[in-house]
């Protein structure tokens, strides 16, 4: 018999990597009456609300829907989030999605090149979180190799398809958020209000936006970048924030291919 509080409310950001769900889930934690764990099912560790905990790796990685519900029975607070990316414990994906306690966030960063961008240069630099106290990490010029971003990009649309066909699937209602919203408070206090919040979220001011606003000017071979959006059908993706949400559903859910 489950031990998880009956009045627990729950919610899930699903978002590919680079989108904002650090600043989302950083705001959403700072309500009091939420536990948010920012990555309790990344392969290599276990985050959660308190910090990493690497002992319960074993633990998680031997049943990750157990561990979900011990989550859920651990929880001292009115509500549990968790954030999940694509190489998040697939199975516990599904079980948030088709779970109707569970609530779900689905946040789209509509400019792809964007998100592209974002990742190579935190490989590179190493720094995957900018806080609003440090010195800002030099962005190297990066190479811009066309099958490599169209593999990417069919990754990241594979990700948004499963997730709204499953979402719709289960016949679940969810808050589709567009990464230029995390800019806005009263779509940020919404979010919160999705998650069942009733106390009052300001805006995280611990992280800051790391990449540029001119999305091209990132790459050292911007011709070439610019020839490619354009054979795409995407050259607003030049700069970010020209486009809405109507563009990220559409471009997300299209077929790979």
């Amino acid at each position: 018999m489950s031990t998880v509080p009956s009045q627990l409310q729950r919610v899930a950001i699903l978002g590919f990597p680079r989108t904002g769900t650090n600043l989302l889930a950083s705001s959403l934690g700072s309500l009091p009456e939420v536990t948010f764990h920012p990555e309790p099912f990344n392969p290599r560790s276990v985050h959660l609300a308190q910090g990493p905990q690497p002992a319960l790796l074993a633990e998680r990685d031997a049943d990750p829907l157990g561990f979900l519900e011990r989550l859920e029975r651990d929880c001292t607070t009115p509500i549990l989030g968790i954030k999940l990316l694509p190489n998040h414990a697939p199975e516990v994906r599904q079980r948030v999605i088709a779970d109707p306690a569970w609530r779900c966030i689905v946040l789209f960063r509509p400019n792809f090149l964007a998100v592209y961008s974002s990742q190579l240069t935190a490989q590179r630099t190493g720094v995957w979180a900018q806080r609003g106290h440090a010195t800002p990490e030099a962005a190297p010029l990066l190479p811009f190799e066309p099958r490599r971003f169209a593999a990417a990009r069919d990754a990241f649309r594979q990700f948004y398809n499963d997730v709204l066909t499953g979402i719709d699937a289960a016949g679940k209602t969810f808050l589709p958020l567009s990464y230029i919203d995390l800019l806005d408070p009263v779509m940020m206090r919404n979010a919160a209000r999705h998650a069942g919040a009733t106390g009052r979220l300001e805006m995280s001011s611990r992280l800051v936006k790391q990449g540029r606003w001119d999305v091209v000017a990132a790459f050292e071979n911007r011709d070439l970048v610019l020839r490619t959006l354009e054979a795409i059908g995407r050259p607003n993706w030049a700069i970010e924030g020209g486009s809405g949400l109507a563009e990220a559903l559409r471009d997300a859910t299209a077929a790979t291919g």
